[in-house]
């Protein structure tokens, strides 16, 4: 058996995410078997957690229990609801963040240098595919740990997870080239292909938004409406890349010859909320009260069966 973990993007909704892989961890059947995760954006982040404490997972949850809002995460704001508003949100942008980006993640910055240090991918305790996208020629991009075992965890964190204009994008050195890597979920928010190309025989996929995408009353300004495009554009990547296992099961029924792959899909039944918004601090308990509740220990044993 070779078990993937697969965890798309989805901003601040990554705590749904953190809450179910802490039921996971609970139950003492699946880190233990866990042989590659592969992560994008804030599933990149949960990603690197998992590699980090993947014997004891409860510092990973800790780290979000300290993230109470949006300023434990990014500093300036996010409104237009006056020319105040206006004026702010041009002086942050082109003053206070010299045009680099909307928002200053200084505290994300930080909080990813606390966490991971020098630590590197050879370091972590688990084979691990970090997803970013290179701004300069348009790919998508995957760091792994036998590809790239040197590169910094950390600095891997703050370039998966680098929203495009809301935060600006990291410098990584690739093929001799310093390219500018943004937000791995503009072209791959669901990585599941790569833990089908690399063998995996079991996959776990844990995502961020319901299966279908709720409305929401939006505002005609230029905020909401970028905001709500980050949204729908991170939605559709993912359903697209749930339609490529979906794909590889209908194969398999087709192609007797096709190593067989058994998936478990995860994910929340009702919206957990804006992206951005990381005040939503109920939203572990609800990751952890969906798993316990729709995936008990006999669904996993199953599951693991080989």
């Amino acid at each position: 058996m070779k078990l993937a973990i697969v965890l798309p993007g989805g901003g601040a909704c990554g705590r749904w995410q953190i809450g179910v892989l802490k039921y996971l961890y609970d139950t003492g059947l699946i880190f233990d078997n866990i042989d590659l995760v592969c992560g994008t954006s804030v599933g990149g982040l949960n990603a690197l957690l998992i590699g980090k404490y993947k014997t004891n997972f409860q510092p990973a949850c800790d780290m979000w229990t300290r993230i109470k809002s949006n300023k434990d995460i990014f500093l300036g704001m996010l409104q237009f609801n006056t020319f105040w508003d206006y004026l702010g949100m041009a002086g942050q942008t082109f003053k206070t963040n010299k045009g680099k980006s909307i928002l200053d993640p200084a505290p994300l910055y930080h909080l990813l240098d606390k966490e991971f240090g020098d630590l590197k991918l050879i370091d972590m305790k688990v084979n691990m595919i970090i997803t970013t996208t290179d701004m300069s020629t348009g790919e998508r991009m995957a760091f792994t740990t036998d590809t790239d075992p040197f590169y910094k965890c950390a600095e891997l964190g703050k370039a998966t997870s680098a929203i495009p204009l809301a935060f600006p994008g990291v410098n990584l050195a690739v093929n001799g080239k310093n390219d500018l890597h943004n937000d791995g979920g503009i072209l791959r928010n669901n990585p599941v292909c790569y833990a089908i190309d690399r063998g995996a025989t079991h996959i776990i996929l844990i995502g961020t938004s319901p299966d279908k995408y709720p409305r929401k009353e939006i505002k005609n300004n230029v905020l909401d409406i970028a905001l709500r495009m980050q949204d729908v554009i991170m939605h559709a990547n993912e359903e697209a890349s749930w339609d490529e296992k979906e794909d590889y099961e209908d194969r398999m029924k087709l192609n007797s010859n096709l190593p067989t792959i058994k998936f478990l899909d995860i994910y929340p039944e009702e919206s957990t909320g804006s992206a951005l918004d990381f005040s939503n601090v109920e939203q572990f308990g609800k990751g952890y009260g969906y798993a316990r509740e729709n995936l008990p220990p006999i669904i996993l044993e199953s599951f693991l069966r080989i």
